[in-house]
């Protein structure tokens, strides 16, 4: 199961992951909800940076979509994840320690 969100997070579509990619595109195999919120977001909107859920998993990609015989495709390429730098918390005051008065 997969979800797609749009850039912002609000939930776009619901669909099944296809097996068998090797490289970072995700396919949908099918879109079980939200389909004509999909169509609006790619071709109404033209936005086509999204979010995916899969399982614990959030990440970011770019939305495709072609036609394969009579079905429509829907493709996610992933965006290759960047090390995320965080401030080291700290505890310690940096006064110095504090002595306890008398």
């Amino acid at each position: 199961m997969i979800t797609l969100l749009s850039d912002s997070g609000k939930e776009l579509a619901t669909g099944m992951l296809k097996a068998g990619r090797a490289d970072r595109t995700l396919e949908l195999d099918r879109v079980i909800r939200g389909k004509g919120q999909l169509l609006h977001y790619f071709f109404g909107r033209g936005r086509r940076a999204v979010l995916v859920e899969v399982g614990d998993f959030r990440l970011r990609g770019v939305l495709a979509t072609r036609w394969i015989g009579s079905e429509r495709l829907w493709q996610v390429a992933l965006e290759v994840p960047r090390p995320v730098r965080s401030p080291i918390a700290t505890t310690t005051d940096p006064s110095g320690p504090h002595q306890p008065r008398s």
